[in-house]
């Protein structure tokens, strides 16, 4: 999927963005995303990867 690292970045450039200036991102940011939700669950799905048993060891 060449598209999840960008995803991945996206992701956590739009969170960094709303938890620094707490209002949202523009639209357009979001709509790239398609949905707040999917930016949401990209962003767990990143945070479960990186969270491998074999990365904590």
């Amino acid at each position: 999927m060449p598209y999840f690292p960008a995803l991945l970045m996206t992701a956590a450039l739009v969170l960094s963005a709303c938890g620094a200036d707490g209002p949202p991102v523009p639209p357009q940011e979001v709509s790239r995303q398609s949905d707040g939700l999917s930016i949401s669950g990209t962003a767990r799905m990143g945070l479960t990867y990186n969270s491998q048993p074999g990365l904590s060891d």
